[in-house]
């Protein structure tokens, strides 16, 4: 959207209209576009703008209409966009009072404590360039050095602030060094003028307030980074426990399952010494019932024998002491026999003993071993 010439480019209505929707933020639906488009549908344009302009902003038109800005009427065009910026631009400055008032007290106030500045009317507080140095070297002292400059070139001050706010400050020059100098410039030009310095500074002071917050905002985030970095290496030490935690467990686990291996083989192992051991003594006990069979045959034997002796040692003193001797032996034999029954029945009872000794360990260690196997899978 470009505007080349106000008494042609504005006359359909379309740019006007643009123009308020972006002010007001809000969308025009019934604007009629077209290079072809008729003087009625222009008036009806025109007539949209001067409806938001006057509800919405609240500006109040004088002496001027749609057919006039459709007829190119260039003077009332210039008045309806001077009604429209003092109102867009302008009155933000303004406490109630004029908006012109306002912009000169802002001026007043920004421009206070520098040498030869005085500010008191538009037309007379501007002439010697110095005012508007100041307003410059406000903005940002790097621009114009104000101590430097003289108060008597008034014409070589005016051209450097108008030059440094156009190139440094992308002020347009509005104004003509000669008229300040002379006192009669045009009030509204003064006016525009400087209200483009007055937004210059809000806008440099929102640059500065989003600076503060973008750096406020980067040094959270670099806060927030170390945190996170924190928590990170705490995190990784607490990874690297954990792997070591499950590297012990593992390791402890696999010799878990080498000791119950171990066990296994030593509770098969026992059980084979176990089975040894039932089989011998079976054999034992079938050894020791046969013996003590055959003593007690031997037993019998003897005492038939001693019975037939003491019948034969009646009819023969002689040969009844030499019964009692052979019954002595025998009896002697008997004793023999017996304590060797004895030793057999304590040989007997060791056996049993070491068997239940051995059958009490291998059910221990089959416990210990169940034990051993319920931890592993747990």
């Amino acid at each position: 959207m470009k505007i080349n010439n106000l008494e042609t480019d504005m006359v359909d209505g379309v740019l006007l209209c643009e123009f308020l929707e972006l002010c007001c933020d809000k969308k025009f639906k019934s604007v009629q576009k077209g290079a072809h488009v008729s003087r009625l549908h222009r008036i009806q344009n025109v007539g949209i703008a001067f409806e938001c302009i006057q509800k919405d902003l609240g500006v109040k038109l004088v002496s001027v209409g749609p057919e006039d800005i459709v007829d190119g009427k260039v003077k009332l065009l210039l008045g309806l966009l001077w009604s429209l910026f003092r109102k867009l631009r302008i009155a933000t400055l303004g406490d109630g009072g004029k908006e012109e008032d306002g912009l000169l007290m802002w001026v007043k106030k920004t421009t206070e404590g520098y040498n030869g500045v005085k500010i008191d009317k538009l037309h007379n507080s501007f002439g010697d360039g110095l005012a508007l140095c100041a307003l410059i070297h406000a903005f940002d002292p790097s621009y114009v050095d104000f101590d430097s400059l003289n108060p008597d070139k008034k014409e070589e001050n005016l051209n450097k602030a108008f030059e440094i706010a156009e190139t440094k400050m992308g002020i347009p020059k509005l104004l003509e060094a000669q008229d300040l100098i002379e006192g009669n410039p045009d009030e509204r030009s003064v006016v525009l003028y400087l209200s483009l310095f007055f937004h210059a500074f809000v806008s440099n002071e929102d640059v500065k307030k989003r600076n503060l917050e973008r750096e406020k905002e980067l040094k959270e985030r670099e806060k927030q980074m170390t945190d996170l970095q924190g928590v990170l290496s705490t995190n990784i030490e607490k990874i690297g426990e954990a792997e070591k935690l499950r590297d012990d467990a593992l390791a402890a686990n696999q010799g878990l399952k080498s000791t119950l291996a171990d066990k296994d083989k030593a509770v098969k192992d026992l059980e084979d010494r176990n089975q040894d051991l039932t089989m011998q003594l079976d054999e034992l006990k079938k050894n020791l019932a046969g013996d003590r069979s055959r003593n007690e045959n031997k037993a019998s034997i003897l005492d038939d024998k001693i019975k037939i002796l003491n019948k034969v040692l009646e009819d023969s003193e002689e040969a009844k002491r030499d019964a009692e001797e052979k019954a002595r032996q025998i009896q002697q034999q008997i004793e023999f026999q017996k304590n060797a029954n004895k030793e057999v029945s304590a040989k007997q009872s060791q056996i049993l003993s070491d068997l239940e000794s051995s059958k009490a360990k291998i059910e221990d260690e089959v416990k210990r071993r169940n034990r051993l196997r319920q931890k592993l899978r747990s």
